[in-house]
């Protein structure tokens, strides 16, 4: 009979810091659905999509629960994504993306609850454990 292996306590908090922002994003996320002046009948779909991609969110983020590697590699990858795709423009003084952030201000705080949350998240997933020094005999 197989034991469960218990989850390492730095892929639980990390998690457990990602699940805190999704939800801070998924409220954030449908307060600016329905302050935005969208045409009508496109609400519903935009829901939709919203709900399919926190869901999605939530699954890589079990994954990362139960220490799978591929899913601590994805997550890397999709935060280095939004860096160069989001906070670069930023810090490179881009007037089109700082009118944008002036503009929506919901996903601007959003993006960057979630931003903070993933870096952390990261540092506690890659960051090796102290070297314990040997007893002396």
């Amino acid at each position: 009979m197989m034991q469960a292996v218990e989850p390492h306590p730095k892929d639980v908090l990390a998690s457990n810091i990602l699940y805190a922002a999704l939800s801070v994003s998924f409220v954030l996320s449908i307060m600016g659905l329905f302050l935005i002046d969208a045409p009508e009948g496109t609400q519903s779909p935009l829901f939709g999509m919203l709900l399919l991609v926190h869901l999605l969110q939530a699954l890589l983020y079990y994954a990362i629960r139960l220490g799978k590697r591929w899913a601590k590699l994805l997550l890397l990858l999709l935060v280095a994504f939004t860096l160069v795709s989001t906070v670069w423009p930023l810090l490179s003084g881009d007037e089109e993306a700082l009118n944008g952030v002036r503009e929506d201000v919901w996903g601007a705080g959003k993006e960057a609850v979630t931003l903070v949350a993933d870096v952390v998240a990261l540092v506690l997933l890659f960051r090796k454990p102290p070297v314990q020094a040997e007893p002396s005999r």
